[in-house]
């Protein structure tokens, strides 16, 4: 089974990629415990996907290989609230063979030009 990569780690879990960065800030200052209402603290930026997981950091630190990076477009979820970093990462690795990209978008959010510029630097058709 390939490892999925995510963008982002947190003491939640990991975090989906490509989550709004801004809202996220928010939810992890809520999650502080001064500021935790259990009534309105949600884990929607988690994800739940039963696989093997790792990180971008992990993946490049130890350069594995057969990895799975996916991206659900949704209302926070979009390509471009990834980090160039990630994008070259990405790109490099796509090239190489090392990742797998998927994108699904099962409500058909309409991709913004940035975003197709991205798909395109991954070489990744529609």
């Amino acid at each position: 089974m390939k490892k999925h990569l995510f963008e982002i780690l947190c003491p939640d879990g990991y975090v989906k990629n490509g989550f709004d960065k801004t809202k996220l800030k928010t939810l992890f200052a809520n999650s502080m415990i001064v500021n935790y209402d259990e009534n309105t603290f949600t884990k929607e930026h988690i994800d739940t996907t039963d696989c093997k997981k790792t990180t971008m950091r992990d993946f490049s630190k130890f350069h594995l290989s057969e990895c799975v990076f996916k991206i659900v477009i949704d209302k926070d979820c979009r390509l471009s609230n990834l980090a160039d970093s990630t994008i070259s990462l990405l790109r490099d690795s796509i090239e190489n063979g090392n990742i797998e990209f998927i994108l699904e978008n099962p409500n058909n959010i309409k991709l913004t030009s940035e975003e197709y510029e991205i798909l395109k630097q991954l070489k990744y058709e529609i």
